[in-house]
């Protein structure tokens, strides 16, 4: 089965698994060795630094070490699919004052 097959078939299992996916960009993955994939989901954010309505900053939300059988079913996850990035949420700078 093709990287591209496999793609799509890693793809719906996470969506079925994890839901509607809030301010989601887009799902990344590749096929880091044998059927060990790497999976990042990119998520908007609000930066009040940006000027948002030009700009939309995206991070990595999810990232998942992903084992797949032969079909594509995924057998193993590292985190558990749906566990968040602890560092996701953006840090807050220091305003003038903190200098």
């Amino acid at each position: 089965m093709s990287d591209d097959n496999l793609k799509e078939i890693i793809t719906r299992q996470l969506l079925e698994e994890m839901g509607e996916i809030k301010d989601l960009k887009q799902i990344r993955m590749r096929n880091v060795f044998d059927r060990n994939w790497r999976v990042d989901i990119f998520c908007y954010y609000d930066d009040p630094t940006l000027m948002s309505s030009v700009v939309r900053p995206a991070r990595i939300k999810y990232s998942y070490f992903i084992r797949v059988n032969e079909s594509g079913n995924i057998i193993k996850s590292d985190p558990e699919i749906g566990e968040e990035q602890e560092d996701y949420r953006p840090k807050k700078l220091p305003t003038k004052s903190q200098f």
